[in-house]
């Protein structure tokens, strides 16, 4: 099974909680995340946020059209 790849300012899911994170600092070992709404912030081991959180489907930007 291959791990996702963690990108800063991507959107994840709690998969118990159902609270939605975006990732603001990703190194070697840890993720530091906050939620979108800024009311809660966190960092974790890589390891123990995979197992916490799952990425969302992202939405496509809709085009303007003139």
């Amino acid at each position: 099974m291959t791990t996702p790849a963690i990108t800063v300012t991507s959107r994840w899911q709690s998969k118990r909680l159902g609270i939605e994170v975006r990732v603001s600092r990703v190194t070697i070992r840890t993720v530091s995340y906050r939620t979108l709404d800024f009311t809660f912030y966190g960092t974790l081991p890589q390891w123990q946020f995979l197992q916490v959180f799952q990425p969302t489907k992202g939405k496509k930007k809709q085009r303007r059209t003139a």
